[in-house]
């Protein structure tokens, strides 16, 4: 739509550059749509010829035989053959007449040029839907299309040109001036008079000196009364009033929609053509007020969009231009009458339009004044009300219940009627909507710029009408850039219901509203349109997210901000998910999976605090819940090779939390002194692994939907985790029991090693059970084996130094396990006796890698004795251990000889 790019290129420069921006915004925004029809055009055109080129080429192709006739060679038909047109069906007329009648008819051709063989071609073009124009063309062609342009013009030249030979000779002193108004005066009645013997012979002739006409009658009774002040103010009045009723009944009477426009033109011409500065602004609008009561005059007996649009351009854009100083709070008593008066004359417009549509068109809303209106009266109005308070909250109020009576007076009327009972009802929402934010503080221009975006989309689809459509997306951008550079702004206080979080609230919705137009109506939409639902969905969910952060920052102390802000984030995801479902629309249902990796990066925003601090201790429950209640809906339509993923990372980082929690609340609780802080560092992986191991047992979802995920997948990290903290804890912790007293194997630290052993061999066991991973696990036999005794190993060394730390008084450090010789007695004793255990083990089995594993420890043990105890002097501890180890040899060799070789 013309227009509408007009509208907005104005709105935009002037919000940028005031008056200037305004026209030069007007004139870029109807060049971009004149490019773009031009470019819409020329694609359909080239499609057409495509189409015409394939079906030729088909046509050789099944005919090879034929050869393709030269020009001067053409055949000459037969006098038995006969040569057919076969016309397309008529369209329905949805174009105007003067493009009907510029378009030549296409006609199918079938021919045949011999009887034997016959050349036969036959062309069906595709009737497509005529592209309707705009109202720019509209307006355009109906002035200057016709028999004579050049009449047109000149009434137009000849208007003006009288307009300044008045301004002129009232500036020089030339004549009387009642004889210059009575002869400027003559000269339109002598057009009138003229145009109406002429209406016969010459209709376009006629029309344009009617029109002619009537402008200069308009001219001349606004210069009597404003600028010389002959005339008194009610006589004035009727005059216009006379004149405005003659142009209409001229043009009903003549059926002349280019009557009517010569009329509206000259009439909404005439001050700006005096170019003269109001004193009182009530005789300005009274004076549009006239010309608008015969627009809607016209508007009650036929369906003429371009009278329609001319006025509202007049009224609102042209006048607001030219009394820009009128629209001040000084001026409210005097000037909004006619603002009213002008929004209720135009909400009349846009309903008597639908009313007076030929019958097949019955219905039909024109966006361009049903959503201009309220746009443009209210910019008007925000000027007039800004000094009082609850002005703009009172207008919104008002305008929304006016739209709300119109539409509940027409839904029941008629079915036709219909769509413009919907617009007026979604334009009473909004603006009902808006009445809330606007009585607390400001930002009312992008929020309603936003819900007028997405209202136009959805009227887009309504009406099958792109133009419309891309308007809304792009109003919806042009809201949320308004937004951020007002941003700095003072907002209220009260939480929720200020301007600031009302305003990212509008916006978001909006934009989601139209991203759920565009799922909902995806066969109906272009192809530039289907990346536009995602992308509105991400500005829709940014938006929420921006006003929520920045209310919970606002609202809320530093104490339970984080827990805040994850428990937003988790209610979102839900209430996506719920609306989501509710509607059926999953491409917004994936958007809740977003809060998945959001806990992540919520731990690593949380260090070093505890998880539990800044309000952890209600968020995290919630979250984690609501995580997993998302992906138990999300479970069906989940993609198999992806479900693995959330699973293991919600469990793996509930075991990352619950450590340092636990971790934190042993040194909360001073209980540091003993080795409950290192226990607390394996509680959260056994525990979680235990739970697996039963939950793997039952039939309860997950467990039973994702088998291999909590079987195999997050189990083993939690094992390697246990066993890793096995070996550094035996390596580096003296197992302290305190205030118990210190038992082998009975304390509290190497209890839970040994749990830390056993629970992921349960699992290894239950895992060999499952037949999906008994292969895996026979083939990671011999590795699996080497990691457990390697670990169990480590730890029973550990718990032998322990022994010797607590009883014999040896430090538990390796200097001093290294220069005691209690302690090197007793770790080689202890060494042969698990060199013996292993190698009568691999005897009884005949397992020669275990029998030379048991060799190699017993080789370190012998090592160790001449290397590190016979350097030291004589004490019983070596003799006792040299004594020792030779007695295990000896046993070896006898009772455990190298285990031979499998064949």
């Amino acid at each position: 739509m013309a227009l509408l790019s007009i509208c907005i290129g104005c709105i935009v420069g002037g919000m940028l550059f005031h008056f200037t921006g305004a026209v030069s915004g007007g004139i870029i925004g109807w060049f971009y749509y004149s490019l773009h029809l031009l470019h819409t055009r020329q694609n359909t055109q080239q499609q057409e010829l495509n189409r015409l080129r394939s079906r030729l080429s088909a046509h050789l192709r099944d005919d090879p035989g034929q050869t393709r006739p030269e020009p001067d060679q053409a055949p000459k038909p037969e006098p038995a053959t006969r040569v057919t047109a076969v016309p397309p069906a008529r369209p329905i007329p949805t174009q105007p007449a003067w493009q009907q009648e510029q378009a030549a008819p296409k006609a199918t051709v079938a021919a045949t040029a011999k009887t034997e063989p016959a050349y036969t071609f036959k062309y069906t073009p595709v009737q497509e839907t005529p592209v309707e124009p705009s109202a720019l063309e509209n307006a355009l062609h109906t002035v200057f299309n016709g028999e004579n342009l050049l009449v047109k013009l000149g009434v137009l030249i000849l208007l003006c040109g009288i307009a300044f030979l008045v301004k002129y000779a009232a500036q020089h002193g030339m004549f009387p001036l009642q004889l210059r108004l009575m002869s400027a005066a003559a000269g339109g009645v002598a057009l009138l008079a003229t145009g109406w013997k002429l209406r016969t012979k010459r209709a376009e002739y006629a029309l344009a000196l009617q029109g002619g006409g009537i402008g200069i009658l308009y001219l001349v009774s606004y210069a009597a009364f404003r600028l010389y002040g002959l005339i008194p103010a009610v006589p004035s009045f009727a005059l216009l009033v006379m004149v405005s009723g003659l142009c209409a009944a001229l043009a009903l009477l003549q059926e002349s929609r280019t009557m009517a426009l010569f009329g509206s033109i000259g009439g909404f011409a005439a001050p700006f053509l005096a170019s003269v500065g109001i004193g009182d602004p009530a005789l300005l609008f009274g004076y549009y007020a006239v010309l608008n009561i015969g627009v809607i005059s016209i508007a009650w007996f036929r369906a003429w969009r371009s009278i329609n649009l001319t006025g509202f351009i007049a009224t609102f854009l042209l006048s607001g231009f030219w009394g820009v100083n009128y629209y001040k709070p000084v001026y409210f008593n005097s000037v909004e009458p006619f603002l009213m008066l002008f929004f209720l004359i135009y909400l009349g417009v846009a309903v008597l339009f639908a009313l007076r549509q030929p019958p097949e068109l019955r219905g039909m809303p024109d966006a361009t004044i049903i959503f201009g209106t309220p746009l443009a009266a209210f910019v008007l109005q925000s000027a007039l009300v800004s000094d009082y308070r609850y002005g703009m909250a009172w207008s919104a109020l008002v305008a929304g219940l006016c739209y709300l009576a119109c539409s509940r007076l027409l839904w029941n009327r008629d079915l036709q009627l219909r769509p413009l009972a919907e617009s007026f009802l979604a334009l009473a929402g909004i603006l009902l909507t808006l009445s809330i934010p606007l009585a607390f503080d400001g930002r009312w221009t992008s929020a309603a710029w936003a819900l007028e975006g997405a209202t136009m989309v959805w009227l887009g689809f309504r009406t099958e009408r792109r133009l419309v459509r891309g308007s809304g997306y792009l109003l919806q951008l042009l809201s949320g850039l308004a937004f951020a550079t007002a941003m700095q702004q003072t907002t209220g206080t009260m939480p929720l219901m200020n301007s600031f979080y009302l305003g990212c609230l509008l916006i978001s919705l909006s934009g989601l509203f139209s991203a759920f137009l565009l799922h909902r109506h995806t066969l109906h939409s272009q192809e530039w349109e289907q990346p536009l639902e995602y992308l509105l969905i991400a500005w829709g969910i940014c938006w929420w997210s921006g006003g929520a952060l920045r209310e919970l920052e606002q609202a809320l102390d530093k104490e339970f901000l984080y827990g805040a802000i994850l428990l937003c984030a988790a209610l979102s995801a839900l209430l996506i998910r719920l609306v989501a479902r509710k509607l059926q629309w999953q491409n917004f249902s994936w958007t809740s999976l977003i809060l998945l990796p959001l806990l992540p990066a919520a731990a690593v925003a949380w260090f070093p605090a505890h998880p539990l601090a800044h309000g952890g201790w209600f968020a995290w429950p919630i979250a984690f819940a609501t995580s997993w209640w998302l992906l138990y809906s999300h479970d069906r339509i989940l993609r198999d090779a992806l479900k693995p993923y959330p699973h293991a990372l919600l469990a793996w980082l509930l075991a990352l939390l619950g450590t340092l929690e636990l971790g934190w609340q042993v040194s909360f609780l001073m209980l540091h002194h003993g080795s409950c802080q290192e226990i607390s560092q394996v509680i959260m992986p056994i525990s979680l692994l235990g739970l697996l191991l039963i939950g793997n047992r039952t039939d309860l979802w997950p467990f039973r939907q994702e088998q291999i995920t909590y079987q195999g997948i997050i189990p083993l990290p939690l094992a390697v985790w246990s066993l890793g903290w096995v070996v550094v804890s035996s390596l580096g912790c003296s197992g302290d029991s305190s205030p118990l007293p210190w038992l082998p194997l009975l304390n509290q630290f190497d209890l839970a090693i040994l749990a830390a052993i056993t629970v992921p061999l349960l699992w290894l066991r239950s895992l060999y059970a499952r037949y999906e991973f008994q292969e895996l696990v026979h083939d990671l036999k011999l590795s699996i084996t080497a990691a457990f005794t390697a670990v169990s190993f480590i730890w029973l060394n550990g718990m032998l130094a322990r022994c010797l730390h607590y009883w014999g008084d040896v430090p538990f450090t390796a200097t001093g396990l290294l220069h005691s010789p209690l302690a090197q007695a007793s770790f080689s004793i202890f060494w042969s006796l698990m060199a013996l255990l292993a190698t009568l083990y691999a005897v009884r089995h005949s397992n020669r890698p275990v029998w030379l594993c048991g060799a190699t420890l017993l080789g370190l043990v012998v090592a160790k004795l001449f290397m590190i105890d016979l350097a030291g002097h004589g004490t019983v501890a070596r003799i006792v251990s040299f004594v020792a180890v030779g007695l295990l040899l000896l046993v070896i060799g006898w009772f455990a000889p190298v285990p031979p070789k499998k064949e």
